[in-house]
């Protein structure tokens, strides 16, 4: 929903920019549409991400909030936990998200939250402001689902002085996933996903910080980069994400309002949802 971030991690794979340029997010002023048109296309859930930081427009997530709560649509809200702009705190977030997801009918509709913990995310943001969205969400919303993502390398120890800090256990059940446990026992989900080479992320980030791929990665990564050099943009060859199935495409809408899918769409066939219908563009 925003090209925008003020956090400007040294990998990121959006390379988002903090200043707004003209139509740099023209998606949040399209709540209601959007659902509407994720709702027609038979979307199972919707995601607020983006190349910038969905907390910089509030507005927008209060309203596509009420408007899946409404329409029974799960969503999830994928964050740094910092906004940009403004000083709202995650208690103030939630506030504002619980009133948007009360419009449910019946039951106040559950959202899942998802925070970005790594080496990158906390040079520019600490690991404190994580530690406040779980205290809050904990005291508030102690229902809704949290989750940490970080990002696959073999000595980045964010989330486990994360764990420390919350007073928790981390367990990890594979390079892939794993678990803080906290002391009242609730389970919170760890994802490690893998080092994106695009935009901002190259090797030698990696090696400023001392930071290293798995073995397993690094195999990957060598084979390519002895062929295109490790200046080069590889895309996402640690991703084991299928977007495409025979019955289910992960879509991505731009903060343009163009519709992607994901990771795997021709420039020349992209098309607004705000002029093209879902049966109109599936075909």
């Amino acid at each position: 929903l925003t090209e925008l971030c003020g956090t400007g991690c040294a990998h990121s794979s959006f390379g988002s920019p903090l200043h707004k340029r003209p139509g740099i997010n023209d998606l949040a002023q399209h709540p209601e549409a959007l659902v509407d048109w994720l709702r027609s296309a038979g979307a199972r859930k919707f995601v607020a991400c983006g190349g910038g930081e969905p907390l910089d427009e509030p507005d927008f997530l209060d309203r596509a909030i009420a408007a899946c709560a409404r329409s029974g649509m799960p969503l999830e809200i994928y964050t740094g936990g910092v906004p940009s702009k403004g000083s709202m705190s995650a208690a103030d977030y939630l506030h504002r998200w619980i009133a948007a997801a009360s419009q449910a009918p019946g039951r106040p509709a559950q959202l899942r939250i998802r925070l970005s913990v790594d080496r990158f995310h906390e040079e520019r943001v600490g690991l404190q402001p994580l530690a406040e969205w779980v205290y809050h969400a904990e005291r508030l919303v102690p229902d809704w689902p949290i989750a940490f993502r970080s990002v696959r390398l073999s000595n980045d120890d964010s989330v486990e002085r994360l764990a420390a800090l919350l007073g928790g256990i981390l367990t990890r059940n594979s390079e892939r996933s794993g678990r803080i446990t906290l002391p009242n026992a609730r389970a919170i989900t760890v994802e490690w996903k893998g080092f994106v080479f695009e935009r901002r992320g190259r090797s030698r980030v990696l090696d400023a910080r001392d930071l290293h791929l798995t073995d397993a990665d690094n195999a990957v990564i060598g084979e390519l980069e002895s062929v295109h050099g490790r200046n080069s943009e590889l895309g996402r060859p640690l991703s084991a994400r299928l977007t495409v199935s025979r019955k289910l495409l992960d879509l991505e809408i731009h903060a343009d309002c163009v519709v992607h899918i994901l990771e795997s769409h021709a420039p020349d066939l992209r098309l607004s949802f705000k002029d093209t219908p879902w049966n109109d563009m599936r075909l």
